[in-house]
Parts: structure tokens; sequence; C-alpha cells
């Protein structure tokens, strides 16, 4: 069985591979003959999130997803002087622990939030050095945004605050909302700035 298992991981990594590199040569091909660059980062971005990656995305960065947004959810929760502690993929306090599930781990929102970055750098021709920033910044703006989330879901969860049942899909809609208008507004004024 561990034998399977080995060869099953290793066609995958070998398809991932290929992937890459066909998404190299189209990016490359599309770049010169479409946009008159020898490489567009943005539309590289665009070949990989067109990717059907989705599951090992979810299966590699799922779980370090869900405990960064509980370390900065910790650290968010104790300057407003509640004393949580992070266990895990969940939040202790008072005996209770709200669990930041696999759903709430922030992949989704990820892969949108570059979506959005790279669909908009195209858009506006930023320089590769200016997508690639853009793209950095979209990460740290859905991480920041997954964070808050689940700090107001840990208020809801625990019974803090008390808000009906169609809450949590609402928080989660403002949370992402939230990233994506400054994802949009960060590239806005990359693109103003730019010479």
């Amino acid at each position: 069985m561990p034998g399977h298992i080995s060869r099953r991981h290793n066609l995958q990594g070998t398809r991932a591979a290929r992937s890459l590199i066909l998404a190299m040569a189209i990016t490359a091909l599309a770049s010169s003959f479409r946009l008159g660059k020898r490489f567009d980062v943005a539309l590289f971005a665009l070949c990989i999130l067109a990717l059907p990656f989705a599951a090992t995305l979810q299966f590699y960065l799922g779980y370090p997803l869900r405990v960064l947004a509980g370390d900065l959810s910790v650290f968010l929760l104790r300057m407003n002087g509640v004393p949580v502690a992070r266990e895990g993929a969940m939040l202790a306090w008072h005996g209770q622990l709200v669990s930041i599930d696999a759903p709430c781990s922030g992949v989704k929102m990820l892969w949108t939030g570059l979506l959005l970055a790279s669909a908009m750098a195209g858009a506006i021709r930023l320089s590769s050095l200016r997508t690639a920033a853009a793209l950095i910044l979209a990460v740290l703006a859905v991480v920041a945004a997954n964070a808050l989330r689940a700090s107001a879901l840990f208020y809801v969860e625990t019974g803090i605050v008390h808000l009906p049942a169609a809450a949590h899909g609402a928080i989660g809609i403002v949370s992402f909302a939230a990233a994506g208008a400054a994802i949009l507004f960060m590239i806005h004024r990359m693109g103003k700035c730019a010479p």
C-alpha cells in the first residue's frame, strides 16, 4: 500500500510539473504574439489559476492558512481584551473551543483574490515587477481579511455577540468584499503610479 501511495504522489507531482511547463509555454507564446512582451506575469498567474488544482491547494494550504488565521485572530482578540489561545486550528476561551474549519481556511478566498489581482494587473498592463508586487499584496489582503473574519466569527460562535444564523455567511461575504476592494484599490494606485 505505501508503494501505491508513493507512485500516486509521484504521478501527481509529474502532472503538476507538466502543467506548470505548459502554462509557461502558453504564457510565453501569448505574451510575444498578443502583448509584445517576452513574458507577462499577469497572464502566467491567470494560466496557473486556471489549472484544476483546487483540491490540491486545499490539501496543502488549508491547514497552514487556518493556523495563520488562528494566530492573527489571537493577536486581534487579545488586543480587544479577550484572553484567547490557539490550539491547533481552534481558538480556546473559557473552556470553549471554536474551530476554524476547512471552509474557513481562506483557500477559495485566496484563489479568488489572486484571480482578481491577476486580471486587474493584466487589464491595466502593469509591469512584471508591479504585477508580482500586486500578487503579494493580494495574498496579504486576503490573509488579513480571513483573520478578521475568524475574529468576528469567534464573537458569534462563543455567544459574546448574538446574531442570527445568517450572520456567519454575511461576515464571510463582507470580509471577502473588503479584501477585494483593497486589492482593486492597491492595483489601481499602482497603475496610476506607473511611469
